[in-house]
């Protein structure tokens, strides 16, 4: 404040009410009467004096005043205060400060994810902020809603990780109807990582009771490898959105179409795991007889999508049919991956190409697939 009082001053002494006044002088009383773009002028002329604090001072007062040349000024020549110029040129209602200083909010752990929403999500930043209100909109507050997958956290900072996530949904458009998501933080939340698989370990005394309820959560974490479990699914700051998919996929009664980790592909595939996929069926050998095939084509759980059992197979001449159907039929009994670990078993999926389950990078989902997850996420309340 003392730059104040001391050019007021010295603005005193140049400006006389019975003179004329020059151009310099009537630069200095713009200033005084609050023109941005003469405090602006000011700025520059201390500057050029090498005069930087009281640069400063002026910059700062012509910045408040929605000056665009002033808020380049300051975060070109004092980036260390990038935060302050983006907080000020947003109040004076300068639109290209809006994104970063939202952004930064964003990774703040002293913001709630509600705060920021209700500071952001207003019509006033629909423009800059128009890819966080159609993923906010789309995955946050649609009122279509029907199965609300909890997301959690251990502190707010990762509100920046989940938000990334609706972006990366929101831009790649998955048909999942009924499908939003809700963030919430939980500073009990304790995660350690696994040396052995790098897999977290996340318990709290909140989340532990949500699992009790049949109430499984998504949990947002620092460090590790994703990894899903009936009750919870983890993921790190590495983590995209076709690995969330892929994990809810899990949820939604799908398998892994990739090779399973042996300990697991032994319960799985001999059928000790309290899991029945709808994407994978498993055979013990790869030849049946019409009968065995029949069989095996009544209980598949896409058995509706195959109009006849011997698209299932090849017949061979001793009678017997291989199994695995035409590479260019839509629907039908193809290879998987699933338990080629597990000797004396085979797995079969009911489509040909590479879908998110086998890998999650393809975010290919399937037709059948997305109609068997809409039937979950519609019974999920």
């Amino acid at each position: 404040m003392k730059w104040a009082w001391l050019l007021a001053i010295a603005a005193g002494l140049l400006i006389s009410s019975d003179t004329l006044l020059s151009e310099r002088q009537k630069s200095w009383l713009a200033s005084f009467q609050g023109q941005p773009l003469a405090q602006y002028q000011t700025g520059l002329r201390f500057w050029q004096k090498q005069q930087a604090s009281a640069a400063l001072y002026w910059w700062q007062k012509a910045l408040s005043g929605g000056s665009v040349q002033a808020r380049k000024r300051l975060l070109r020549l004092f980036p260390a205060h990038q935060m302050r110029w983006h907080r000020l040129s947003t109040e004076a209602g300068i639109q290209a400060s809006v994104r970063p200083y939202a952004e930064a909010q964003l990774a703040d752990k002293n913001i709630s994810w509600e705060a920021w929403k209700q500071r952001w999500y207003q019509t006033a930043y629909q423009q800059p902020l128009a890819d966080y209100f159609s993923a906010i909109k789309q995955w946050v507050a649609n009122p279509s809603c029907q199965a609300d997958v909890q997301v959690s956290a251990a502190d707010a900072s990762l509100k920046q990780h989940f938000i990334r996530l609706l972006l990366q949904l929101d831009a790649a458009q998955p048909t999942f109807p009924g499908l939003c998501f809700s963030f919430s933080v939980n500073p009990a939340l304790d995660c350690s990582v696994d040396t052995e698989n790098q897999r977290p370990q996340c318990r709290s005394q909140s989340a532990d009771a949500a699992v009790k309820n049949h109430q499984p959560r998504v949990i947002l974490t620092e460090r590790g490898s994703a990894s899903a479990s009936p009750s919870q699914i983890v993921l790190t700051r590495d983590s995209d959105a076709n690995v969330l998919l892929h994990e809810l996929g899990h949820w939604w009664g799908l398998a892994d179409e990739y090779t399973m980790a042996p300990e697991l592909a032994e319960n799985f595939c001999r059928g000790r795991y309290d899991f029945s996929a709808y994407n994978v069926v498993v055979t013990q050998n790869d030849t049946m007889t019409s009968r065995q095939l029949k069989d095996l084509w009544r209980s598949l759980p896409w058995s509706e999508s195959v109009a006849d059992w011997r698209r299932l197979g090849q017949q061979r001449t001793d009678g017997l049919w291989q199994l695995g159907s035409d590479q260019g039929q839509a629907v039908g009994l193809f290879a998987a991956d699933t338990c080629s670990e597990v000797a004396g078993v085979m797995a079969w999926k009911p489509v040909s190409a590479v879908t998110a389950m086998e890998q999650h990078q393809s975010a290919y989902w399937p037709p059948l697939y997305r109609q068997w997850i809409a039937a979950q996420i519609a019974n999920a309340n």
